[in-house]
């Protein structure tokens, strides 16, 4: 379950960070980096 997650995580972050930085919503990647740096 923990690694169904993380593997979750991965795939969903890089598209969302890309499109973050090609937007310019540096709020949005913050938010994305917040939640990947939490603890599990």
């Amino acid at each position: 379950d923990y690694n169904r997650t993380r593997l979750k995580c991965l795939g969903y972050q890089a598209p969302i960070q890309a499109v973050a930085k090609l937007t310019g919503l540096n709020t949005f990647a913050g938010t994305t980096s917040d939640m990947w740096l939490r603890p599990v």
